[in-house]
């Protein structure tokens, strides 16, 4: 693992952590280069985010009609898979109540794209807990390993209230040329 993918990776992370959220950051507003929090009906919720010291991301949201889907999207420009065996990553996160939440690699396709999904739920509750995820890349033989996007989404329940803390994200890949 290169110290140039890491970077590519988690350069949207990087600039989160390092800089805090910009001004007028929201729902479907840029949380930075590479980072957005998207949903598919924004009208229909309000959201609160902050980046406190010590986490990455506060999330309050209020739900008027429950969604279909709320995303904390990752772009990862220039993302090369014909090196590398797997992606992965690492989180820790806490949530006010039990909340599910799950990852997933959306490869860019001609056509639209392709979500390939981290096999694990992730469940975040009051106590602050770990999560890890690796998505290997010959398990799926269909892969574009030279696709023109790609971006790593963390899927959120669009249809609940929420209070959601990601403490941190970090993600990594596994070599394939050992």
């Amino acid at each position: 693992m290169t110290a140039s993918m890491i970077a590519v990776l988690n350069a949207p992370l990087r600039s989160l952590r390092d800089q805090g959220l910009p001004t007028g950051a929201g729902l479907d507003q840029p949380l930075g280069t590479g980072l957005r929090l998207h949903a598919d009906a924004p009208d229909t919720m309000t959201a609160q985010l902050d980046s406190p010291a010590g986490r990455l991301l506060d999330l309050r949201t209020t739900v008027d009609v429950a969604g279909n889907w709320l995303a904390l999207r990752v772009t990862l420009a220039g993302f090369d898979l014909r090196a590398i065996a797997g992606i992965g990553f690492w989180m820790r996160s806490a949530a006010d109540t039990p909340t599910l939440t799950r990852a997933c690699l959306r490869i860019g396709t001609d056509d639209g794209h392709d979500d390939l999904m981290f096999d694990q739920t992730i469940l975040s509750d009051p106590s602050q807990s770990d999560h890890h995820a690796v998505l290997v890349c010959d398990r799926h033989p269909t892969l574009d390993r030279t696709p023109p996007w790609a971006e790593f989404i963390l899927f959120l329940p669009p249809a609940q209230d929420l209070h959601f803390s990601l403490i941190d994200l970090r993600l990594f890949s596994i070599p394939g040329d050992i």
